[in-house]
């Protein structure tokens, strides 16, 4: 039975509800075009956009964190510098 880190699992929840929100914030500040020829939605756009990719990235990594971890694989040498 593989246990589950909660702190790590939390992340991956948080990166999973961050890119989604900003995500679609993001994708109905492009679609509509009186939102577009407003300025400060671009600049809400971009700092969605920016929040996206923290947030996917959030969900990757930690991802990755609990699949090593659930294989054992913590103290594997991964390269020559290890």
């Amino acid at each position: 039975m593989v246990e589950l880190d909660w702190a790590t699992t939390s992340q991956v929840i948080q990166g999973i509800v961050i890119a989604i929100a900003n995500g679609l914030l993001l994708l109905t500040i492009v679609s509509k075009s009186s939102l577009r020829a407003r300025k400060e939605m671009l600049i809400i756009a971009g700092l969605a956009g920016a929040d996206f990719l923290y947030g996917f990235s959030a969900f990757l990594s930690s991802t990755y964190r609990l699949v090593i971890t659930a294989l054992n694989l913590q103290n594997e040498l991964v390269t020559a510098l290890d």
